[in-house]
């Protein structure tokens, strides 16, 4: 893929988030002070794509993601967590298979959580969900300054498949709802990893309800137990 996709290429790509439409908890506030001013992603972290430009799993494309930036916080940045996992991945909560076209139907991110709560993903287990009120920037900032990264589901608009720099235009799903992991965050601007680029976002978003909903995530590596 080329660094930015287009106009053209973002019209073509795949989502795949069920969004019910609700946390299961409301979302907190978490900080009640501005958190630092920008955060970048560790320098080196690979992106994962997770053929999400070709089936509709940006849900478990996101988990890939946000253990692929543990990873590299833990001082591992490679290898490369593989693409086809994040197939495996929604094959194996969803059903997904590839010989059946009418099986790519999304996840639902409740879904993908309480599946990550029973099984590791590259070894990386999720431990606890924290829904974030999804409006508040400094709260989502505050949760990427601490943790290295947020999951967020966006509410995509028509009018972004136009937008290089994802700015509130349209009505919120229009397109459809997509799962990201957002890692880094400059100005006005949050930066997410979206079909292996990465993708900005605007601040707008979050005050006009383009950001559905956003997760902390507390992740962690599963202990290696003896035989």
């Amino acid at each position: 893929m080329s660094e930015v996709l287009l106009a053209h290429q973002l019209a073509a790509m795949r989502l795949g988030c069920r969004w019910h439409g609700a946390p299961a908890a409301p979302g907190r506030r978490v900080t009640t002070v501005m958190p630092r001013g920008a955060y970048s992603r560790i320098f080196g972290t690979p992106r994962v794509a997770g053929h999400n430009d070709l089936v509709g799993d940006c849900v478990e494309t996101a988990a890939c993601n946000a253990v692929q930036t543990e990873m590299a916080r833990a001082g591992i940045s490679r290898p490369q967590i593989a693409n086809d996992l994040a197939v495996t991945l929604y094959s194996q909560i969803t059903g997904y298979t590839a010989s059946n076209p009418a099986s790519d139907q999304g996840t639902d991110p409740e879904a993908l959580f309480a599946w990550w709560r029973q099984n590791s993903i590259a070894g990386y287990r999720l431990r606890q969900v924290v829904p974030v009120d999804p409006k508040f920037e400094a709260d989502i900032r505050d949760v990427v300054s601490r943790a290295g990264g947020i999951f967020l589901i966006l509410a995509l608009g028509l009018a972004q498949q136009n937008q290089l720099v994802w700015t509130a235009a349209g009505a919120p799903g229009s397109w459809g709802y997509h799962a990201v992991w957002a890692d880094s965050y400059d100005g006005a601007l949050t930066f997410a990893t979206s079909w292996g680029e990465a993708k900005p976002i605007d601040r707008s978003f979050f005050v006009a309800g383009f950001v559905a909903a956003a997760y902390a995530l507390d992740i962690a590596k599963e202990a290696v137990t003896g035989s």
